[in-house]
C-alpha cells in the first residue's frame, strides 16, 4: 500500500502523469508491476536501527532486474547490498540534490527508450532462497557436528 501522504505529494507536485500509484494488488501482480517498471523506489524510514534494515521488498526488487533508487541510510546494509549487486543507489533522506540527480539519470535514459538495469541474476545468485537456505544448512550442520 502507498501511504496517503505519498499519493498526495504526487498530486501536489503535478507528477500524476509520470508516477503511477497502484492500490493493493496480489503478490503475483505486484511482482509483475515491479518487472514492468522503469525504476523502483525503496524508502527506509529513519528509526534507531535503520542502518541494519533490509526489507523483503528489496530482495523482490533485486529479482526484478530493475534499477532501485533507495532513500535511507547511505552507510546501512541496504545501501551496501544495492552497491554490491550493482542494483541502484541509496540516497540520504533529505538529500534532494542526490535524489534529483538519480531521477534525472533515470528520466534521461527513459526518454532515450533505454532502461538503466538493476542487478543481474548472476549478481544476486548468492541471495536466492535456495542459496541462503544452503548457507543456513551448512551452519546448522556445523552446529550439530560440533555438539557431538
Amino acid at each position: 500500500m502507498v501511504d496517503e501522504s505519498v499519493a498526495e505529494s504526487v498530486r501536489l507536485y503535478g507528477l500524476s502523469d509520470v508516477v503511477t500509484v497502484i492500490s493493493y494488488v496480489s503478490h503475483a501482480e505486484a511482482i509483475q508491476h515491479m518487472r514492468a517498471a522503469s525504476a523502483l523506489l525503496l524508502v527506509i524510514e529513519p528509526f534507531e536501527n535503520a542502518k541494519g534494515m533490509i526489507t523483503g521488498k528489496l530482495y523482490e526488487y533485486l529479482a526484478s532486474g530493475r534499477h532501485v533508487l533507495g532513500i535511507g541510510p547511505v552507510d546501512g546494509d541496504a545501501a551496501r547490498l544495492l552497491t554490491e549487486v550493482r542494483a541502484g543507489a541509496m540516497c540520504l533522506q533529505g538529500d534532494t540534490d542526490e535524489v534529483a540527480s538519480n531521477l534525472k539519470l533515470q528520466y534521461s535514459q527513459w526518454e532515450k527508450g533505454e532502461t538503466v538495469r538493476g542487478a543481474s541474476l548472476a549478481d544476486i545468485s548468492a541471495y536466492t532462497r535456495r542459496s541462503q537456505t544452503g548457507i543456513l544448512a551448512e551452519h546448522l550442520d556445523a552446529l550439530v557436528s560440533s555438539s557431538t
